[in-house]
């Protein structure tokens, strides 16, 4: 893996600082940047399930204060739940 990864790139000055703990929390946004390119791209985007677009009904209905979530896909926002209402736990690809 750390003989593919372009470190310049993201920002890097060695592949192992991708996965260092220090380096994620001082900026996170290289091993973001990472991760995103291992879901699918944009043009065969994935689409929200029933149950993301019952969240999405409960909060126009004025039933939804908060979702906590440990999702990192934001299908969540893209069902049409507000980002205000929405708490990722493990942080999210669509930031």
């Amino acid at each position: 893996l750390y003989s593919t990864l372009d470190t310049h790139e993201l920002g890097l000055t060695s592949p192992e600082e991708l996965f260092d703990l220090e380096v994620f929390e001082d900026d996170p946004r290289p091993f973001y940047k990472f991760a995103k390119q291992l879901f699918p791209n944009e043009k065969k985007k994935i689409k929200p399930s029933s149950s993301h677009m019952f969240l999405a009904w409960l909060e126009k209905r004025k039933m939804l204060r908060r979702l906590y979530t440990q999702n990192i896909d934001g299908l969540e926002e893209r069902a049409g739940v507000s980002p205000k209402r929405i708490v990722y736990a493990h942080g999210s690809l669509t930031w």
